[in-house]
């Protein structure tokens, strides 16, 4: 009888050792879920920076293209701008949805060679909810064209 209670005794110290390991091992886990929710929240910022700077540089084609040229034999370099390819993209902030700015550089190409190429980059700027500033560069090389009146 004696060994039977001291088994119970035991038993209650295994049951308190086992609730503070799975308590630790859960507080651990929501940790890593806490920390993948902001992953998930920041990769989605980059991503739409990503794809709001390919928008821009398709504007800047297509403006190539057209009959007034950005990029052009008589453009004084560095040209800056902001103008956006859509303008409804200069939306209000919201805590959902910060708004995204754009600065677009365009430098005489440094390399070699390339008097007639136009290096291009595209600056994203946001700030997320916790108001940290981002800037993202992107950069490219763009053919510079004769304007349509000097042609």
């Amino acid at each position: 009888m004696q060994q039977l209670h001291s088994q119970r005794g035991f038993m209650l110290i295994e049951v308190l050792v086992a609730i503070v390991i799975i308590s630790v091992a859960l507080i651990a886990i929501g940790g890593l879920f806490l920390q993948a929710g902001k992953s998930a929240g920041a990769s989605t910022e980059y991503t739409t920076a990503a794809n709001l700077a390919q928008k821009q540089f398709e504007y800047l084609k297509l403006r190539q293209q057209s009959a007034t040229p950005v990029l052009t034999t008589e453009t004084p370099y560095p040209y800056t701008s902001t103008e956006w390819f859509d303008s409804s993209l200069e939306a209000t902030a919201t805590a959902s949805n910060p708004a995204f700015s754009v600065r677009t550089t365009a430098v005489q190409c440094p390399e070699e060679n390339a008097a007639d190429l136009v290096e291009v980059t595209v600056a994203i700027s946001w700030h997320n909810r916790q108001n940290t500033a981002y800037t993202v560069p992107f950069t490219t090389i763009f053919p510079k064209v004769t304007p349509p009146a000097a042609q």
